[in-house]
C-alpha cells in the first residue's frame, strides 16, 4: 500500500511534468497549454492512484487487475 508521502510525491511530479509539457506547447502558441496539461496529468495519475488504491482493497477476496481502471 502507498503512504501519503508517495501519493503527494506522486501527484506533485505528475503536477510538474504536465505543467512542464504545457509551457513547451504554450510557449510555441499551440492549443492545449499549461492548465489543459496539468489538469490531464494530475487526472489521470489520480485514476492510476485509485486503481492501485482499490486493488490494495480487494486483492484477498477478489481476483482483480490494477490496469482495470485505467
Amino acid at each position: 500500500m502507498l503512504t501519503d508521502i508517495q501519493v503527494m510525491i506522486r501527484l506533485l511530479l505528475s503536477l510538474v511534468l504536465g505543467g512542464l509539457i504545457g509551457l513547451e506547447r504554450q510557449l510555441h502558441r499551440h492549443a492545449a497549454g499549461l492548465r489543459t496539461h496539468i489538469l490531464v496529468c494530475l487526472g489521470s495519475c489520480l485514476i492510476m492512484l485509485t486503481s492501485l488504491h482499490v486493488f490494495d482493497i480487494y486483492k484477498d477476496k477478489v481476483p482483480l487487475d490494477p490496469a482495470r481502471i485505467a
